[in-house]
């Protein structure tokens, strides 16, 4: 199952995403692999300021896309799942549109960063 959301949260248009929408923009996408339902918190963070995090409770097999998620630019994300940081990774979407930012957990209860990149 996949949930779709629109990120509509003032914090991701604010800060350290840069006040206005603007191209390139990406999204992130969490899939929990796992036989085991889990809550997966992803926070981009830009400089030293953490801007708008983004949480879901999933269930085995389930995912969830957040839309539009944020802006151009170079962001760090950190992850973490019930409760405990599970990893952190660069997000880097320059002057791309539509990068997607993908983090699974896997089914022996890994986090795996995975991103798209453009020329």
């Amino acid at each position: 199952m996949v949930r779709y959301v629109a990120a509509a949260s003032a914090g991701l248009t604010a800060g350290c995403f840069g006040g206005v929408w603007s191209d390139p923009r990406g999204s992130v996408v969490v899939r929990n692999e796992d036989d085991t339902a889990h809550r997966v918190t992803v926070t981009p963070t830009g400089g030293s300021e953490a801007a708008s995090e983004q949480s879901a409770g999933l269930n085995a097999s389930e995912s969830v896309e957040y839309a539009d998620a944020f802006a151009g630019g170079s962001y760090g994300v950190t992850v973490d799942v019930d409760g405990e940081r599970a990893g952190s990774d660069d997000l880097g979407v320059g002057e791309c549109e539509r990068i997607r930012l993908l983090v699974t957990v896997t089914g022996d209860g890994e986090t795996e960063f995975q991103q798209s990149y453009c020329d």
